[in-house]
């Protein structure tokens, strides 16, 4: 994340990966989606799919 040092945003990172497991976090992240710069909803679209994937 361009905006943040890589310590705080791996922090960020965590909590996302957290909030992933309640299950009104998609709807909360679905509706707030044009509140934030695309980069951002981008960088937590592919944490949300790297905790969703299935496990091998």
């Amino acid at each position: 994340m361009k905006w943040l040092k890589e310590e705080d945003w791996e922090q960020w990172k965590n909590w996302i990966r957290e909030l992933t497991k309640n299950k009104i976090f998609m709807d909360v992240f679905n509706d707030s989606e044009k509140l934030y710069d695309s980069s951002f909803i981008n960088e937590v679209q592919k944490i949300i799919n790297e905790v969703s994937k299935p496990k091998t």
